[in-house]
């Protein structure tokens, strides 16, 4: 679930656009590269179409603030770097857990 409260035109967006590690409270650095990398580590996402079909939606509402739940705020000029990376990259699950491979009978369910 995801929030967008208008007055401040800031955007809650549950666990899209995290930032590993501790971060400042406003975040300017381009940390999108790392995002995807944990999310295909930790398997949050099963397939990226439904993503990129959010992240087109939330680009269109153009929001100022970003108030990621794991991480910092990003700004309004932060964002495109993060949603540049989520149309480009890999980040839905590959079938390993936390960068391991799961045990076939798991794997196939």
């Amino acid at each position: 679930m995801m929030v967008m409260e208008q007055f401040t035109n800031s955007l809650f967006p549950a666990d899209l656009f995290i930032q590993p590690g501790d971060q400042p409270a406003i975040v300017s650095e381009d940390l999108a590269d790392a995002m995807c990398a944990m999310y295909r580590t930790v398997g949050i996402f099963a397939h990226e179409d439904p993503v990129r079909n959010v992240v087109d939606r939330l680009k269109a509402l153009n929001p100022q603030w970003i108030h990621a739940m794991h991480g910092g705020t990003l700004t309004a000029e932060t964002l495109p770097a993060y949603i540049r990376a989520l149309r480009r990259q890999r980040f839905a699950f590959d079938g390993k857990l936390l960068g391991r491979e799961l045990p076939s009978s798991l794997a196939a369910r």
